[in-house]
């Protein structure tokens, strides 16, 4: 009876390790739009418009990265003439019960706050990013190519890895907002 009690304190221990990173309170919510904190907006997807209804200004959020690649979000052109689909994210409402939504970015923070860090220092050899919020993040060696586009500078948003939810190997994730991609990270 003790080992399946501590096995269970065990897990819930693990599950409560993968815990939001970082929340961010709702700033405004207007039609198929809600502004965050950091100054991040953020379009809705129209399948979740009714789930939208029921959240308020006052509310916490955590962003997420998708489980699955879902073509919902409109394709961006880009300066180059490439289509490209913009990453996907759950947004979870920590004040409603956890609901969550499907979003994408329409305008990413153009300045660094205590929601939105920048890069200070990036070693590639050791695969360690450090922010501004003094915070040092390992990332896995398959996420070592889109690092190598990160600058010195770049805002990073943090949230939870929605592929690694149930274990502490990297159980977070960094999006940079200038390059708008994404890789797992695990915090030192």
């Amino acid at each position: 009876m003790k080992r399946v009690i501590y096995l269970c304190m065990f897990l819930l221990t693990a599950q409560l390790s993968a815990a939001p990173i970082t929340q961010y309170q709702i700033s405004s919510i207007s039609d198929n739009l809600i502004t965050l904190s950091n100054g991040t907006v953020l379009n809705v997807s129209p399948i979740n418009m009714l789930t939208l209804q029921g959240w308020h200004t006052s509310d916490f959020v955590e962003l997420m990265s998708l489980n699955v690649g879902l073509a919902i979000a409109p394709p961006i052109q880009t300066g180059s003439n490439v289509t490209v689909l913009p990453p996907v994210f759950i947004l979870s409402n920590a004040s409603q019960n956890n609901e969550q939504i499907a979003v994408w970015m329409h305008t990413v923070p153009g300045f660094s706050n205590s929601d939105t860090p920048v890069i200070t220092d990036i070693d590639l050899t050791n695969r360690l990013i450090q922010l501004s919020d003094a915070t040092v993040w390992s990332y896995p060696p398959k996420d070592q190519a889109a690092v190598a586009f990160w600058n010195l500078g770049d805002l990073i948003m943090l949230g939870a890895n929605g592929l690694y939810t149930n274990t502490p190997t990297y159980g977070a994730i960094l999006f940079n907002t200038r390059l708008q991609s994404i890789v797992n990270a695990l915090e030192q």
